[in-house]
């Protein structure tokens, strides 16, 4: 596995994470 390939897919996790925790306070983008 690339070291790339790791850390884009650890970012995208954290934005996906940070979406869900800011469609629990019932905010939208």
């Amino acid at each position: 596995m690339k070291k790339g390939n790791l850390s884009k897919n650890t970012r995208r996790k954290q934005l996906d994470s940070l979406l869900d925790s800011l469609d629990e306070k019932g905010l939208t983008i």
